[in-house]
């Protein structure tokens, strides 16, 4: 308002030197008519006409007012006292609406004013898609301590103006945080107590006896720690950002292989026992069609041998001997193959028999030979793999997006286990 005041002030002086120049013209001999000399000092009359907006020039750009020192976080509001805006709107024609907020630097370019009242300008801080990288260079590494930022404005694509307000930015809140974290660590206890007390991360055979459990699984564990992993990055994203779709390909891609492996491995048991059982269904079978032959068969020696004595004399008893020797001969073969049944059916207990744990990183890393190498490589993978994607959606609040050649060295690691699963099987 100063600045229009001197403003009105040199228009008017102008006006006044032009009224006094036309009337010493008036009074010269060379002057033109009265008339014209008259018409022309008439504006003097006149020196109350504002214009529309002052040169563009002799407005400087809006400046930030100083430390306002407010705490603020996504989805609340920032109001800011700006110096000059008013003026500024009107020499530059330009809608403040297009005023860009500057945070650390960084131009949250998709925000734009809610309200604006004279020198104040509002806006409710919100995070949008194209937006995502400045979001995540401010917030990343949240903590429970609000951080300093200093804000500026200015227009897209340039320099922001002169000026900046310093603001402590909220990066983490401690109410969702502390419901968030109690509900996780409720789900993960559950799930503790309910693996400790079935089978849920186990597999194999069922074995006897109440002290005896089978072992642990290292293709369900993978899926456990996946599941686990990616929920808790999920809600940490969604409390700090408020965002919902964070999920990446390399996400799905790593849950895809865990579920792959664990599923594969469970498709290897089953037709393992599915074999097993068909094969011992099969020899059981036939040790009773061995068994009922051989009844028969000593039935029929003993008959003939019968027959032999109660033959009156003078008949061929060759006849009899040969058919007690025929038979005999079948019940050596047949008592030979029931022995063989019995030593396939002791060797078919023995492959199947139901293995039992030996405490969770033993069986993570150990087959029916002992600890192997294929296993451990996927225990440890996992292990890098996980502490990388924690570390990346605390860092940048994001998950990450694993290069394809990483994810398929993984799919080898599974791959590669469950080929070395099928001897296991066998």
């Amino acid at each position: 308002m100063p600045r229009l005041s001197r403003a009105h002030g040199v228009i008017a002086c102008a006006l006044s030197a032009i009224a006094t120049t036309a009337y010493a013209h008036q009074a010269a001999p060379t002057a033109p008519a009265p008339a014209t000399a008259t018409a022309a000092a008439a504006p003097a009359a006149v020196p109350t006409q504002v214009p529309a907006a002052p040169p563009a020039s002799a407005v400087l750009p809006p400046v930030v007012a100083a430390d306002t020192g407010t705490t603020v976080g996504l989805k609340s509001d920032l109001r800011l006292h700006v110096d000059r805006l008013t003026a500024w709107r009107l020499a530059n024609a330009a809608d403040a609406g297009k005023l860009v907020l500057y945070i650390n630097g960084y131009p949250i370019q998709k925000l734009t004013p809610r309200h604006i009242e004279r020198d104040e300008i509002t806006f409710t801080l919100s995070r949008h898609g194209e937006d995502r990288q400045a979001w995540a260079a401010l917030l990343g590494r949240p903590s429970l301590t609000p951080r300093q930022a200093v804000v500026q404005l200015g227009v897209g694509g340039r320099v922001p103006f002169d000026g900046a307000a310093t603001i402590q930015l909220e990066t983490l809140d401690a109410g969702y945080l502390a419901i968030a974290a109690t509900a996780f660590v409720l789900l993960l206890a559950a799930f503790l107590v309910i693996a400790h007390r079935s089978d849920l991360l186990r597999e194999g055979r069922m074995a006897v006896g109440a002290e005896h459990r089978r072992p642990f699984s290292l293709g369900r564990t993978q899926m456990a720690v996946w599941f686990f992993i990616v929920v808790a990055s999920f809600v940490f994203i969604w409390i700090v950002t408020g965002a919902y779709d964070p999920l990446t390909g390399s996400v799905l891609a790593l849950i895809g292989i865990s579920a792959s492996t664990a599923l594969g491995g469970a498709i290897i048991d089953a037709n393992k026992d599915a074999a097993a059982d068909n094969t011992d269904g099969a020899l059981k079978n036939e040790r009773l069609r061995i068994e009922t032959d051989l009844a028969a068969l000593r039935t029929a020696i003993a008959e003939a041998q019968q027959r032999r004595a109660e033959a009156p004399a003078g008949v061929d008893l060759s006849q009899f001997d040969q058919r007690i020797a025929e038979r005999q001969a079948d019940v050596a073969a047949r008592t030979v193959r029931l022995l063989q049944i019995q030593d396939q059916t002791d060797a078919l207990a023995r492959a199947v028999q139901p293995s039992t744990s030996e405490g969770f990183w033993t069986d993570l890393l150990s087959d029916q030979n002992g600890v192997s190498f294929h296993r451990f490589q996927i225990v440890v993978w996992t292990a890098v793999l996980s502490v990388i994607f924690i570390y990346t959606v605390y860092d940048s609040l994001a998950m990450p997006d694993f290069d394809a050649k990483l994810l398929g060295l993984m799919g080898i690691s599974s791959g590669t286990y469950l080929g070395f699963k099928f001897p296991e099987a066998r």
